[in-house]
Protein backbone atom coordinates (compact mmCIF):
# COMPACT_ATOMS: atom_id res chain seq x y z
CA UNK A 1 0.00 0.00 0.00
CA UNK A 2 0.84 3.69 -0.45
CA UNK A 3 1.58 6.30 2.32
CA UNK A 4 2.70 9.22 2.93
CA UNK A 5 3.45 12.79 4.67
CA UNK A 6 4.02 16.59 3.67
CA UNK A 7 5.10 19.75 6.43
CA UNK A 8 6.07 22.97 5.67
CA UNK A 9 7.57 25.30 8.58
CA UNK A 10 8.28 29.23 8.71
CA UNK A 11 10.48 30.67 11.54
CA UNK A 12 11.63 34.23 12.53
CA UNK A 13 13.28 35.01 15.30
CA UNK A 14 13.74 39.13 14.63
CA UNK A 15 12.02 40.04 17.82
CA UNK A 16 14.40 38.02 19.78
CA UNK A 17 17.61 38.56 17.91
CA UNK A 18 16.50 42.53 18.50
CA UNK A 19 16.92 42.37 22.37
CA UNK A 20 21.14 41.84 21.72
CA UNK A 21 22.95 45.14 22.21
CA UNK A 22 23.45 46.03 19.04
CA UNK A 23 20.48 47.70 17.12
CA UNK A 24 19.27 47.79 13.58
CA UNK A 25 16.87 46.26 10.85
CA UNK A 26 17.29 42.35 11.89
CA UNK A 27 15.64 40.20 9.16
CA UNK A 28 16.41 36.48 9.67
CA UNK A 29 14.12 34.09 8.29
CA UNK A 30 13.88 30.06 7.87
CA UNK A 31 11.68 27.93 5.78
CA UNK A 32 11.71 24.38 4.79
CA UNK A 33 9.17 21.87 3.47
CA UNK A 34 9.63 18.00 3.90
CA UNK A 35 8.12 15.42 2.06
CA UNK A 36 7.80 11.83 2.28
CA UNK A 37 6.65 8.77 0.80
CA UNK A 38 6.33 5.07 1.58
CA UNK A 39 5.23 2.26 -0.84
CA UNK A 40 5.13 -1.04 0.53
CA UNK A 41 4.13 -3.50 -2.16
CA UNK A 42 4.08 -6.98 -0.04
CA UNK A 43 4.85 -7.33 3.55
CA UNK A 44 8.91 -7.96 3.46
CA UNK A 45 9.58 -5.00 0.85
CA UNK A 46 9.43 -1.20 2.07
CA UNK A 47 10.60 1.41 -0.30
CA UNK A 48 10.61 5.36 1.17
CA UNK A 49 11.74 8.63 -0.72
CA UNK A 50 12.16 11.26 1.44
CA UNK A 51 12.49 15.15 -0.10
CA UNK A 52 13.91 18.12 1.86
CA UNK A 53 14.25 21.49 0.63
CA UNK A 54 15.14 24.16 3.08
CA UNK A 55 16.12 28.16 3.02
CA UNK A 56 18.18 30.19 5.46
CA UNK A 57 18.05 34.11 4.79
CA UNK A 58 19.91 36.72 7.07
CA UNK A 59 19.50 40.24 6.45
CA UNK A 60 20.77 42.75 9.12
CA UNK A 61 21.14 46.80 8.38
CA UNK A 62 23.38 47.66 12.15
CA UNK A 63 22.60 51.12 13.11
CA UNK A 64 23.78 51.64 16.87
CA UNK A 65 25.68 49.99 19.51
CA UNK A 66 26.36 50.80 23.16
CA UNK A 67 28.19 48.80 25.40
CA UNK A 68 29.92 49.58 28.89
CA UNK A 69 32.75 47.55 30.17
CA UNK A 70 34.96 47.74 33.14
CA UNK A 71 35.59 46.17 36.69
CA UNK A 72 34.68 47.66 39.89
CA UNK A 73 38.76 48.62 40.81
CA UNK A 74 39.16 49.99 37.29
CA UNK A 75 37.31 52.96 35.35
CA UNK A 76 34.37 51.89 33.32
CA UNK A 77 34.69 52.76 29.77
CA UNK A 78 31.36 52.95 27.09
CA UNK A 79 31.70 51.85 23.89
CA UNK A 80 29.11 53.29 21.01
CA UNK A 81 29.44 52.47 17.43
CA UNK A 82 27.43 53.89 14.65
CA UNK A 83 27.29 51.51 11.42
CA UNK A 84 26.32 52.09 7.73
CA UNK A 85 26.02 49.37 5.20
CA UNK A 86 24.34 45.73 5.79
CA UNK A 87 25.07 42.09 5.67
CA UNK A 88 22.90 39.68 3.36
CA UNK A 89 23.55 35.83 3.86
CA UNK A 90 21.67 33.16 2.72
CA UNK A 91 22.25 29.20 2.94
CA UNK A 92 19.55 26.86 1.05
CA UNK A 93 19.76 22.89 1.37
CA UNK A 94 17.97 20.27 -1.36
CA UNK A 95 17.83 16.10 -0.46
CA UNK A 96 16.77 13.61 -1.99
CA UNK A 97 16.94 9.92 -0.87
CA UNK A 98 15.38 6.62 -1.41
CA UNK A 99 15.79 3.60 1.07
CA UNK A 100 14.63 0.07 1.08
CA UNK A 101 14.45 -2.40 3.37
CA UNK A 102 13.66 -5.88 2.31
CA UNK A 103 12.87 -9.00 4.74
CA UNK A 104 14.58 -11.92 2.53
CA UNK A 105 13.71 -14.42 5.70
CA UNK A 106 13.71 -14.68 9.62
CA UNK A 107 17.14 -14.45 9.57
CA UNK A 108 17.89 -11.93 7.41
CA UNK A 109 17.45 -8.32 6.08
CA UNK A 110 18.50 -6.24 3.41
CA UNK A 111 18.88 -2.28 3.33
CA UNK A 112 19.82 0.28 0.89
CA UNK A 113 19.97 3.76 0.49
CA UNK A 114 20.81 6.25 -2.17
CA UNK A 115 20.66 10.19 -1.75
CA UNK A 116 22.14 13.48 -3.16
CA UNK A 117 22.14 16.24 -1.62
CA UNK A 118 22.71 20.05 -3.14
CA UNK A 119 23.94 23.00 -0.65
CA UNK A 120 24.66 26.77 -1.11
CA UNK A 121 26.27 29.43 0.92
CA UNK A 122 26.37 32.93 0.53
CA UNK A 123 28.23 35.38 2.87
CA UNK A 124 28.02 39.16 1.60
CA UNK A 125 28.63 41.81 3.73
CA UNK A 126 29.95 46.10 3.84
CA UNK A 127 29.75 46.96 7.22
CA UNK A 128 31.56 50.43 7.91
CA UNK A 129 31.53 51.53 11.58
CA UNK A 130 32.83 54.47 13.61
CA UNK A 131 33.20 54.06 17.40
CA UNK A 132 34.02 56.04 20.52
CA UNK A 133 35.23 54.77 23.68
CA UNK A 134 34.93 57.35 26.49
CA UNK A 135 36.00 57.20 30.42
CA UNK A 136 33.01 57.16 32.53
CA UNK A 137 32.62 58.42 36.53
CA UNK A 138 29.50 57.99 38.04
CA UNK A 139 26.91 60.79 37.83
CA UNK A 140 24.98 61.94 41.02
CA UNK A 141 21.78 62.12 38.69
CA UNK A 142 18.73 60.09 40.18
CA UNK A 143 18.56 58.70 36.38
CA UNK A 144 21.25 56.68 37.00
CA UNK A 145 23.34 58.24 33.93
CA UNK A 146 26.63 58.48 33.68
CA UNK A 147 29.40 61.52 32.64
CA UNK A 148 32.56 61.16 30.34
CA UNK A 149 35.83 61.52 31.28
CA UNK A 150 37.90 61.57 29.01
CA UNK A 151 37.79 59.93 25.20
CA UNK A 152 40.05 56.72 25.42
CA UNK A 153 39.70 56.26 21.43
CA UNK A 154 38.19 57.21 18.50
CA UNK A 155 38.23 55.22 14.99
CA UNK A 156 36.51 53.06 12.58
CA UNK A 157 36.67 49.91 10.44
CA UNK A 158 35.25 48.35 7.28
CA UNK A 159 34.70 44.93 6.49
CA UNK A 160 33.70 43.10 3.33
CA UNK A 161 33.33 39.57 1.94
CA UNK A 162 31.75 38.25 -0.75
CA UNK A 163 31.84 34.51 -0.07
CA UNK A 164 30.42 31.48 -1.56
CA UNK A 165 30.31 27.76 -0.85
CA UNK A 166 28.54 24.81 -3.68
CA UNK A 167 28.88 21.76 -2.34
CA UNK A 168 27.32 18.31 -4.14
CA UNK A 169 27.02 15.18 -1.81
CA UNK A 170 25.99 11.62 -3.61
CA UNK A 171 24.97 8.76 -0.85
CA UNK A 172 25.05 4.88 -1.39
CA UNK A 173 24.93 2.76 1.07
CA UNK A 174 24.06 -0.90 1.64
CA UNK A 175 23.70 -2.97 4.63
CA UNK A 176 22.52 -6.80 5.83
CA UNK A 177 21.43 -7.73 8.76
CA UNK A 178 21.11 -11.27 10.80
CA UNK A 179 19.45 -12.02 13.75
CA UNK A 180 20.43 -15.43 15.09
CA UNK A 181 18.18 -15.64 18.31
CA UNK A 182 19.38 -12.98 20.74
CA UNK A 183 22.44 -12.22 18.49
CA UNK A 184 22.69 -9.93 15.34
CA UNK A 185 25.53 -8.95 13.24
CA UNK A 186 25.54 -6.12 10.84
CA UNK A 187 27.43 -5.98 7.55
CA UNK A 188 27.80 -2.70 5.22
CA UNK A 189 29.44 -0.76 2.92
CA UNK A 190 29.06 2.64 1.51
CA UNK A 191 30.16 5.56 -1.06
CA UNK A 192 29.74 9.54 -0.62
CA UNK A 193 31.36 10.96 -3.26
CA UNK A 194 31.54 14.78 -2.83
CA UNK A 195 32.34 17.84 -4.79
CA UNK A 196 32.69 21.56 -3.21
CA UNK A 197 33.37 24.92 -5.00
CA UNK A 198 34.18 27.96 -3.14
CA UNK A 199 34.72 31.63 -4.22
CA UNK A 200 36.49 34.38 -1.32
CA UNK A 201 36.65 37.57 -1.51
CA UNK A 202 36.99 39.23 2.05
CA UNK A 203 38.96 41.94 3.38
CA UNK A 204 38.55 43.85 6.87
CA UNK A 205 40.31 47.61 7.10
CA UNK A 206 41.41 49.34 10.72
CA UNK A 207 41.58 52.76 11.12
CA UNK A 208 42.54 54.47 14.81
CA UNK A 209 42.39 58.22 14.87
CA UNK A 210 43.18 58.89 11.18
CA UNK A 211 45.87 55.95 10.93
CA UNK A 212 45.38 52.92 9.16
CA UNK A 213 46.56 49.79 10.51
CA UNK A 214 49.01 48.21 10.18
CA UNK A 215 50.74 51.07 8.90
CA UNK A 216 51.90 51.39 5.06
CA UNK A 217 52.97 54.60 3.28
CA UNK A 218 52.25 53.03 -0.35
CA UNK A 219 49.00 51.09 -0.43
CA UNK A 220 45.66 50.39 1.52
CA UNK A 221 46.94 48.37 4.48
CA UNK A 222 44.05 45.75 4.57
CA UNK A 223 43.96 42.61 7.22
CA UNK A 224 42.14 39.53 7.07
CA UNK A 225 42.52 39.54 3.16
CA UNK A 226 41.02 35.96 1.65
CA UNK A 227 41.02 35.84 -1.66
CA UNK A 228 40.74 32.53 -4.50
CA UNK A 229 38.17 30.12 -5.85
CA UNK A 230 39.11 26.56 -4.63
CA UNK A 231 37.22 23.09 -6.26
CA UNK A 232 37.69 19.98 -3.95
CA UNK A 233 36.72 16.33 -5.05
CA UNK A 234 36.49 13.63 -3.24
CA UNK A 235 35.05 10.04 -2.71
CA UNK A 236 34.74 9.34 1.41
CA UNK A 237 34.03 4.90 1.49
CA UNK A 238 33.64 3.05 4.49
CA UNK A 239 32.70 -0.81 5.58
CA UNK A 240 31.77 -2.40 8.74
CA UNK A 241 31.48 -5.36 10.91
CA UNK A 242 29.48 -5.32 13.88
CA UNK A 243 27.78 -8.16 16.71
CA UNK A 244 25.41 -7.22 19.36
CA UNK A 245 25.50 -10.53 21.64
CA UNK A 246 23.70 -11.30 24.55
CA UNK A 247 24.85 -13.82 27.28
CA UNK A 248 22.83 -14.68 30.30
CA UNK A 249 24.53 -16.30 33.01
CA UNK A 250 23.78 -16.91 36.24
CA UNK A 251 25.04 -13.63 37.77
CA UNK A 252 22.84 -11.45 35.08
CA UNK A 253 22.86 -10.28 31.99
CA UNK A 254 25.60 -9.34 29.59
CA UNK A 255 25.25 -7.17 26.55
CA UNK A 256 28.31 -6.85 24.35
CA UNK A 257 28.91 -5.16 20.86
CA UNK A 258 32.10 -5.60 18.66
CA UNK A 259 33.03 -3.60 16.22
CA UNK A 260 35.28 -3.09 13.43
CA UNK A 261 35.20 0.04 10.86
CA UNK A 262 37.21 0.41 7.52
CA UNK A 263 37.27 3.73 5.48
CA UNK A 264 39.39 5.92 3.42
CA UNK A 265 39.41 8.79 0.86
CA UNK A 266 40.20 9.21 -2.75
CA UNK A 267 41.51 5.39 -3.86
CA UNK A 268 42.32 3.97 -1.24
CA UNK A 269 44.28 6.98 0.24
CA UNK A 270 44.79 7.53 4.02
CA UNK A 271 42.85 4.05 4.48
CA UNK A 272 41.83 3.32 8.44
CA UNK A 273 41.12 0.59 10.35
CA UNK A 274 39.19 1.37 13.73
CA UNK A 275 37.72 -1.30 16.09
CA UNK A 276 35.34 0.04 18.76
CA UNK A 277 34.01 -2.36 21.86
CA UNK A 278 31.01 -1.71 24.41
CA UNK A 279 30.37 -3.71 27.19
CA UNK A 280 26.82 -3.73 29.43
CA UNK A 281 25.75 -6.01 32.67
CA UNK A 282 22.48 -5.99 34.86
CA UNK A 283 22.89 -8.40 37.58
CA UNK A 284 19.96 -10.72 38.42
CA UNK A 285 19.96 -9.14 42.04
CA UNK A 286 19.88 -5.72 41.05
CA UNK A 287 18.00 -5.43 38.17
CA UNK A 288 17.21 -1.88 37.72
CA UNK A 289 21.02 -1.30 37.63
CA UNK A 290 23.51 -1.49 34.44
CA UNK A 291 26.67 -1.07 34.39
CA UNK A 292 28.51 -0.30 31.24
CA UNK A 293 32.31 -0.06 29.78
CA UNK A 294 33.00 0.92 26.09
CA UNK A 295 36.52 1.91 24.12
CA UNK A 296 37.06 2.73 20.41
CA UNK A 297 39.62 4.26 18.04
CA UNK A 298 37.98 6.70 15.56
CA UNK A 299 39.01 8.89 12.92
CA UNK A 300 37.70 12.10 11.39
CA UNK A 301 38.95 13.04 7.97
CA UNK A 302 38.62 16.72 7.52
CA UNK A 303 36.31 18.27 5.46
CA UNK A 304 36.15 21.90 3.68
CA UNK A 305 36.85 24.05 6.84
CA UNK A 306 39.63 22.09 8.00
CA UNK A 307 40.98 22.14 4.89
CA UNK A 308 41.36 25.71 4.64
CA UNK A 309 44.26 27.67 6.22
CA UNK A 310 44.32 31.34 7.46
CA UNK A 311 44.73 32.54 4.13
CA UNK A 312 42.13 30.73 2.24
CA UNK A 313 44.54 27.89 0.81
CA UNK A 314 43.33 24.36 0.54
CA UNK A 315 45.27 21.17 1.70
CA UNK A 316 43.46 18.11 0.87
CA UNK A 317 46.13 16.27 1.80
CA UNK A 318 45.88 16.59 5.15
CA UNK A 319 45.40 13.20 7.87
CA UNK A 320 42.30 12.00 9.47
CA UNK A 321 42.17 13.28 13.23
CA UNK A 322 42.57 10.42 15.79
CA UNK A 323 41.07 9.65 19.11
CA UNK A 324 40.72 6.95 21.02
CA UNK A 325 38.24 6.82 23.19
CA UNK A 326 36.88 4.77 26.86
CA UNK A 327 33.77 5.60 28.78
CA UNK A 328 32.91 3.83 31.99
CA UNK A 329 29.11 4.31 33.48
CA UNK A 330 26.37 3.36 35.71
CA UNK A 331 22.75 3.61 35.50
CA UNK A 332 19.67 2.97 38.42
CA UNK A 333 16.38 3.10 38.41
CA UNK A 334 14.43 3.77 41.06
CA UNK A 335 10.90 4.59 42.92
CA UNK A 336 10.97 7.32 44.71
CA UNK A 337 7.05 9.18 45.61
CA UNK A 338 5.39 6.12 43.70
CA UNK A 339 7.46 7.49 40.75
CA UNK A 340 9.96 5.78 37.81
CA UNK A 341 13.42 7.38 38.61
CA UNK A 342 16.67 7.29 37.21
CA UNK A 343 20.12 8.31 37.59
CA UNK A 344 23.02 8.27 35.43
CA UNK A 345 26.68 8.56 36.03
CA UNK A 346 29.59 8.64 33.30
CA UNK A 347 33.27 9.00 33.32
CA UNK A 348 34.91 9.62 29.86
CA UNK A 349 38.97 9.96 28.80
CA UNK A 350 40.01 10.73 25.17
CA UNK A 351 43.23 10.87 23.67
CA UNK A 352 43.24 12.91 20.64
CA UNK A 353 46.41 12.96 18.05
CA UNK A 354 47.04 14.46 14.60
CA UNK A 355 44.66 17.31 15.76
CA UNK A 356 43.67 20.50 13.56
CA UNK A 357 44.18 23.43 15.94
CA UNK A 358 41.86 25.80 15.70
CA UNK A 359 40.79 29.67 17.25
CA UNK A 360 37.26 31.06 17.27
CA UNK A 361 36.91 34.68 16.20
CA UNK A 362 33.24 35.62 16.87
CA UNK A 363 31.42 32.97 16.22
CA UNK A 364 33.95 31.56 13.12
CA UNK A 365 36.23 28.36 13.81
CA UNK A 366 39.46 29.54 11.93
CA UNK A 367 41.75 26.39 11.19
CA UNK A 368 45.56 26.07 11.00
CA UNK A 369 45.03 23.34 8.25
CA UNK A 370 47.55 21.53 9.85
CA UNK A 371 48.05 18.09 12.24
CA UNK A 372 50.17 19.95 14.46
CA UNK A 373 48.32 19.60 17.63
CA UNK A 374 47.74 16.62 20.44
CA UNK A 375 45.10 16.33 22.87
CA UNK A 376 43.13 14.65 25.81
CA UNK A 377 39.27 15.65 26.47
CA UNK A 378 38.20 13.69 30.17
CA UNK A 379 35.09 14.60 32.26
CA UNK A 380 32.40 13.66 34.05
CA UNK A 381 28.74 13.61 33.40
CA UNK A 382 25.93 12.56 36.23
CA UNK A 383 22.10 13.47 35.40
CA UNK A 384 19.00 12.38 37.44
CA UNK A 385 15.96 12.47 35.69
CA UNK A 386 12.15 11.37 36.58
CA UNK A 387 8.56 12.88 36.40
CA UNK A 388 7.79 14.75 39.55
CA UNK A 389 3.90 14.55 38.27
CA UNK A 390 2.51 11.74 35.79
CA UNK A 391 3.34 12.64 31.95
CA UNK A 392 5.98 15.72 32.90
CA UNK A 393 9.44 15.04 33.05
CA UNK A 394 11.73 16.89 34.78
CA UNK A 395 15.91 16.61 34.89
CA UNK A 396 19.18 17.54 36.75
CA UNK A 397 22.38 17.50 35.20
CA UNK A 398 25.93 18.01 36.29
CA UNK A 399 28.70 18.04 34.03
CA UNK A 400 32.80 18.57 34.68
CA UNK A 401 34.87 18.96 31.66
CA UNK A 402 38.76 19.63 30.83
CA UNK A 403 39.77 19.75 27.30
CA UNK A 404 43.47 20.21 26.55
CA UNK A 405 45.92 20.21 23.58
CA UNK A 406 49.44 21.29 23.02
CA UNK A 407 51.25 22.48 19.58
CA UNK A 408 53.64 19.65 18.52
CA UNK A 409 54.90 20.53 15.08
CA UNK A 410 55.52 24.33 13.60
CA UNK A 411 53.03 26.10 12.44
CA UNK A 412 53.11 28.52 8.85
CA UNK A 413 52.65 31.45 10.71
CA UNK A 414 55.40 31.56 13.65
CA UNK A 415 53.82 34.44 15.86
CA UNK A 416 51.09 32.02 16.47
CA UNK A 417 53.17 29.40 17.93
CA UNK A 418 53.08 29.18 21.62
CA UNK A 419 55.94 30.51 24.54
CA UNK A 420 55.70 27.05 26.01
CA UNK A 421 55.19 23.47 24.93
CA UNK A 422 52.60 22.53 26.69
CA UNK A 423 48.87 21.76 27.35
CA UNK A 424 46.58 24.81 27.12
CA UNK A 425 42.73 24.89 26.78
CA UNK A 426 40.92 23.80 24.09
CA UNK A 427 37.95 26.85 22.75
CA UNK A 428 35.03 24.47 23.70
CA UNK A 429 37.15 23.49 27.55
CA UNK A 430 33.67 24.87 29.83
CA UNK A 431 35.29 23.08 33.21
CA UNK A 432 31.86 22.86 35.08
CA UNK A 433 28.08 23.42 34.33
CA UNK A 434 24.78 22.36 35.53
CA UNK A 435 21.29 22.36 34.36
CA UNK A 436 17.79 22.06 35.63
CA UNK A 437 14.57 21.49 34.41
CA UNK A 438 11.55 21.04 36.31
CA UNK A 439 7.89 20.36 34.71
CA UNK A 440 4.69 20.44 36.75
CA UNK A 441 0.63 20.94 37.11
CA UNK A 442 -0.78 23.73 38.90
CA UNK A 443 -2.99 22.18 41.90
CA UNK A 444 -6.32 21.33 41.34
CA UNK A 445 -5.65 22.72 37.43
CA UNK A 446 -3.75 19.39 35.60
CA UNK A 447 -4.54 21.47 32.25
CA UNK A 448 -1.90 23.79 32.98
CA UNK A 449 1.85 23.41 33.34
CA UNK A 450 4.52 25.10 34.41
CA UNK A 451 7.99 25.15 33.03
CA UNK A 452 11.41 26.21 34.94
CA UNK A 453 14.68 25.94 33.54
CA UNK A 454 18.05 27.28 34.91
CA UNK A 455 21.50 26.96 34.02
CA UNK A 456 25.15 27.68 35.13
CA UNK A 457 28.20 27.14 33.27
CA UNK A 458 31.85 28.29 33.81
CA UNK A 459 33.14 30.75 31.03
CA UNK A 460 35.18 29.47 28.03
CA UNK A 461 38.41 30.31 26.86
CA UNK A 462 39.43 32.81 24.13
CA UNK A 463 41.81 35.11 23.12
CA UNK A 464 42.63 37.54 19.98
CA UNK A 465 42.30 36.82 16.82
CA UNK A 466 45.97 37.68 16.00
CA UNK A 467 47.50 35.67 19.30
CA UNK A 468 49.64 33.12 20.29
CA UNK A 469 48.18 29.64 20.87
CA UNK A 470 48.36 29.62 24.85
CA UNK A 471 47.58 33.19 25.45
CA UNK A 472 44.34 32.57 26.60
CA UNK A 473 41.60 34.33 29.17
CA UNK A 474 38.48 33.07 30.15
CA UNK A 475 34.62 34.94 29.34
CA UNK A 476 32.08 35.46 32.20
CA UNK A 477 29.93 32.82 33.52
CA UNK A 478 27.18 31.73 31.52
CA UNK A 479 23.63 31.89 33.82
CA UNK A 480 20.06 32.12 32.71
CA UNK A 481 17.00 31.01 34.02
CA UNK A 482 13.60 30.87 31.41
CA UNK A 483 10.09 30.49 33.42
CA UNK A 484 6.65 29.41 31.27
CA UNK A 485 2.92 28.53 31.35
CA UNK A 486 1.42 26.51 29.25
CA UNK A 487 -2.58 25.62 29.34
CA UNK A 488 -4.44 22.81 27.44
CA UNK A 489 -7.42 23.59 26.24
CA UNK A 490 -7.26 20.17 23.86
CA UNK A 491 -5.71 16.71 23.39
CA UNK A 492 -5.99 12.66 23.66
CA UNK A 493 -7.21 13.04 27.28
CA UNK A 494 -9.44 16.24 28.23
CA UNK A 495 -10.80 18.69 26.15
CA UNK A 496 -12.97 21.81 26.86
CA UNK A 497 -16.82 21.53 26.60
CA UNK A 498 -17.28 23.87 23.40
CA UNK A 499 -14.43 22.52 21.52
CA UNK A 500 -15.32 18.69 21.55
CA UNK A 501 -17.68 19.11 18.70
CA UNK A 502 -14.57 19.96 16.66
CA UNK A 503 -13.59 16.26 15.39
CA UNK A 504 -11.26 17.90 13.30
CA UNK A 505 -8.99 19.78 15.81
CA UNK A 506 -6.98 16.99 17.80
CA UNK A 507 -4.53 19.35 19.77
CA UNK A 508 -4.86 22.79 20.84
CA UNK A 509 -2.63 24.39 23.45
CA UNK A 510 -0.94 28.22 24.52
CA UNK A 511 2.18 28.27 25.69
CA UNK A 512 3.81 31.70 27.54
CA UNK A 513 7.47 32.30 28.14
CA UNK A 514 10.01 34.54 29.74
CA UNK A 515 13.21 33.84 28.37
CA UNK A 516 16.10 35.00 30.53
CA UNK A 517 13.77 36.18 33.78
CA UNK A 518 16.78 38.08 35.05
CA UNK A 519 17.93 39.74 31.71
CA UNK A 520 21.77 38.11 32.52
CA UNK A 521 24.20 39.77 30.30
CA UNK A 522 25.75 36.44 28.61
CA UNK A 523 28.71 36.90 26.38
CA UNK A 524 29.13 34.78 23.19
CA UNK A 525 32.02 36.66 21.57
CA UNK A 526 34.05 39.93 21.46
CA UNK A 527 35.21 42.65 19.63
CA UNK A 528 38.44 43.83 19.13
CA UNK A 529 39.55 47.70 19.17
CA UNK A 530 43.00 49.31 19.07
CA UNK A 531 43.67 51.58 21.44
CA UNK A 532 46.27 54.00 22.54
CA UNK A 533 48.05 53.86 25.52
CA UNK A 534 49.63 56.21 27.78
CA UNK A 535 53.27 54.79 26.71
CA UNK A 536 52.15 55.84 23.34
CA UNK A 537 52.03 52.35 22.00
CA UNK A 538 48.57 50.53 21.36
CA UNK A 539 46.73 47.65 22.71
CA UNK A 540 43.72 45.72 21.95
CA UNK A 541 40.18 46.08 23.87
CA UNK A 542 37.89 42.96 23.90
CA UNK A 543 34.18 44.73 24.06
CA UNK A 544 31.80 41.69 25.06
CA UNK A 545 28.89 41.01 22.41
CA UNK A 546 25.59 39.48 24.52
CA UNK A 547 23.42 36.88 23.65
CA UNK A 548 20.05 38.07 23.70
CA UNK A 549 18.38 39.56 26.77
CA UNK A 550 15.28 39.15 28.55
CA UNK A 551 11.98 38.68 26.24
CA UNK A 552 8.40 37.37 25.77
CA UNK A 553 7.92 34.44 23.67
CA UNK A 554 4.18 33.31 22.98
CA UNK A 555 3.15 30.11 21.35
CA UNK A 556 0.20 28.89 20.22
CA UNK A 557 -0.10 24.68 18.39
CA UNK A 558 -2.62 23.28 16.96
CA UNK A 559 -2.85 19.64 15.95
CA UNK A 560 -5.67 18.11 13.10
Amino acid sequence: GWSGMIGARYKSNKLLIGTTDTKGDYRPQFFDVQGKVIWTPRKQLKLTLLGIWNQNEYQFKPEHKQTQVGTLTEAFQQLDIYYEGQEKDRQRTLLGALSLEWQLNPLWQLEGQLGLTYHQEREAFDILAEYWLSELRASDAPSGLHDSTANVGIGGFLNHARNELTALTGTLQCQARCQLGEHELRFGISANPRWMQSRQSEWHLVDSAGYSLPTASSELPVSGNLHGTHALPMVQYAAFAQGNLEFEPSAGTLRCLLGLRYSGVNLFHHSRVSPRVSLEFSPNAVPLLKVYAAGGLYYQYAFYREMRDRAGTLHPELKPQMSIHSVVGTQYSFMLWSRLFKVQAELYYKWLYQQIPYTVDNVRLVYEALNAGQGYVRGIDVKLNGELVPGAESWLSLSLLQARIKVTDALRDPERMPREKDYFPMPHDQLFSVGLYLRDYLPRLPSCQVLLSANYATGLPYSTPSGRYGDFARMPSYQRIDIGFSYIFKDDYQSLKFLQRFKWLRELSLAVEVLNLFDAHNTISYLWLRVPTTSGGQSQLAVPNYLTARCVNIMLRAAF
